[in-house]
């Protein structure tokens, strides 16, 4: 793990009572600081010690903790304490799988964050101690020719895990695979998932909606076999817009589109919402509101379908994280690897 600190500075203007803070201004090469700090070590320091070079300015994913927030990169992982600034990171030197890591997710119940890969393996660091255990259950599906992690999120002790060939569900306590479902009604088999999101179906049961290449596909999670294609609803999309992300709030669904954003109206039926008109990559619920994030355009949505932008970004795509608390405060990483941090002055 290495450290350095970064300062808190005003930047811009936000909408309405909204304000951006930068909270990275810029992260610099992790080559450039490692490099110089194998200079300064003593010669008999080096002996047996290897040091990773590699740049954490493109960031893949994100996720916050209590006193962290946690970023995935290209050139590993990296968290900021929300308190000091403080930067720590990680490379394949502290353990990790490989260089770039594609998502995280941060687990609340046992306090360690989960780090997936482009070949599927998964990665679970405690923070505490920097110790690093790699899961390959995943991985190891090959079957099918693409394993790549592109979204998780814990619910209670299962991880769920949106992979290149549907979703997995992992057991976060005893590390080992529980469940994994690769076809969605009469969508296409081993179809990738792109992301995923929890709420109630159209018949108030409770439920889990993916966002596919092909469509959206929906299924109650009381049922006994979700791995039964036939209990899956799919839903294409309008026209070209294959879905990217997917968000339920306020008994409906948002689809974050490679087109911009839409809104499910009925059975098959969607309508557009907003006039974002580019790829929205990451949708997240909060109380009252869902945050989305597009090409160089942070937005919410409330509780009666309006569209406000909170914020014009220099630079895209984003990932968005959102605390989830009455009070908007959202964490926004460019792929440029520069952060800002987007909070409301009121609830």
């Amino acid at each position: 793990m290495v450290s350095q600190k970064v300062a808190f500075v005003s930047v811009g203007r936000a909408h309405a009572s909204f304000r951006v803070t930068w909270l990275v201004r810029r992260l610099v090469p992790l080559i450039v600081f490692l490099s110089a700090a194998l200079q300064a070590m003593p010669a008999a320091g080096q002996v047996g010690q290897w040091t990773a070079h590699t740049s954490m300015r493109r960031a893949l994913s994100i996720d916050s903790a209590p006193t962290r927030v946690w970023v995935g990169t290209t050139g590993g992982l990296f968290s900021v304490d929300r308190a000091t600034s403080e930067i720590d990171t990680y490379t394949i030197v502290q353990g990790l799988h490989a260089v770039s890591a594609s998502n995280v997710a941060w687990d609340e119940a046992r306090g360690v964050i989960w780090i997936g890969y482009d070949d599927g393996a998964l990665d679970r660091l405690d923070p505490a101690t920097g110790t690093v255990q790699t899961y390959r259950d995943i991985q190891r599906a090959v079957q099918f020719s693409s394993r790549r992690v592109n979204r998780m999120a814990l619910s209670g002790d299962s991880l769920y895990v949106a992979t290149d060939f549907g979703l997995v569900v992992f057991d976060a306590e005893r590390t080992e695979v529980r469940d994994s479902y690769s076809r969605f009604g009469s969508f296409s088999a081993a179809i990738p998932v792109l992301d995923f999101a929890f709420g109630p179906l159209d018949d108030g049961r409770p439920g889990i909606w993916v966002a596919t290449q092909e469509g959206i596909a929906s299924a109650a999670t009381d049922v006994i076999n979700l791995q039964d294609p036939a209990v899956w609803a799919a839903e294409a999309t309008p026209g070209q817009s294959q879905p990217l992300s997917i968000a339920a709030f306020a008994d409906s669904i948002y689809v974050g589109t490679e087109a911009g954003l839409i809104v499910r109206t009925d059975v098959g039926s969607f309508s557009e919402r907003g006039t974002i008109e580019r790829p929205v990559y990451s949708l997240r619920t909060l109380p009252g509101r869902v945050v989305g994030a597009s090409e160089f355009l942070l937005f919410q949505v409330d509780v009666l379908g309006t569209v406000t932008n909170l914020a014009i970004l220099p630079a895209g795509p984003i990932t968005v994280n959102v605390n989830g608390t009455s009070q908007l405060a959202v964490t926004v990483t460019l792929s440029t690897g520069e952060q800002f941090a987007v909070t409301s002055d009121s609830t």
